[in-house]
């Protein structure tokens, strides 16, 4: 029987995230293989899934970022 450092159940992009940001041997499982579907809406660099081996996992690629922030309130 094989012992993990860390289980992370779901693959979205805050799984991979922790599953990169872990020491040690980490498992990272999810209901469907990993790559093969849309987990989450959120968006990274490409160069991140890259790293994580995760490239197939793109399903759509823009050359730009629009970054909304709100104002800091002062008070």
């Amino acid at each position: 029987m094989h012992e993990y450092d860390a289980i992370i159940a779901g693959a979205s992009f805050a799984g991979l995230a922790a599953a990169d940001s872990l020491e040690g041997d980490i498992l990272l499982i999810d209901r469907k293989d990993i790559g093969t579907r849309q987990t989450s809406a959120c968006a990274t660099f490409t160069s991140v899934l890259e790293e994580l081996g995760c490239r197939n996992s793109i399903i759509q690629e823009f050359d730009t970022i629009t970054l909304h922030i709100p104002e800091e309130k002062k008070g």
